[in-house]
C-alpha cells in the first residue's frame, strides 16, 4: 500500500483513537459488566488504536498490527455491539406486541 493508502486507512483510526481518550468517561459505560476495569479499557483501546495507526502509516509490522486491529474490532463486535443490538431489538418486539 502506497503512502496515501497508508493515511487515508489510518487517519479513521487516528481519529477513533483520540476520541477514546477525550470521551473515555462516556465511553465507560459501553464497556460490558462483566469485563472489569470499565474506563481503563477504554485507554487501553485508545492506545491500541494510536499505536496501530502508527504501525499502519510508519508501514511497521503492518501485517500484524492490522491483524491485532482486526482481532480487537471483532471482538467488539461480538462483546459490545451485538449485545446492544439484540436488546434493542427485544424491546422493538416487545414495544411492537403491545402497542
Amino acid at each position: 500500500m502506497n503512502m496515501v493508502g497508508r493515511i487515508l486507512h489510518g487517519l479513521p483510526l487516528l481519529v477513533f483513537g483520540l476520541l477514546h481518550f477525550m470521551g473515555a468517561q462516556m465511553m465507560a459505560g459501553m464497556v460490558p459488566a462483566f469485563i472489569p476495569g470499565g474506563i481503563l479499557w477504554v485507554y487501553i483501546t485508545g492506545v491500541a488504536l494510536l499505536l496501530a495507526v502508527i504501525a499502519i502509516i510508519a508501514n511497521r509490522l503492518t501485517a500484524l498490527a492490522s491483524l491485532l486491529l482486526g482481532i480487537m474490532l471483532l471482538s467488539f463486535a461480538l462483546t459490545v455491539h451485538l449485545p446492544i443490538y439484540a436488546v434493542a431489538q427485544y424491546h422493538l418486539s416487545v414495544t411492537m406486541r403491545i402497542g
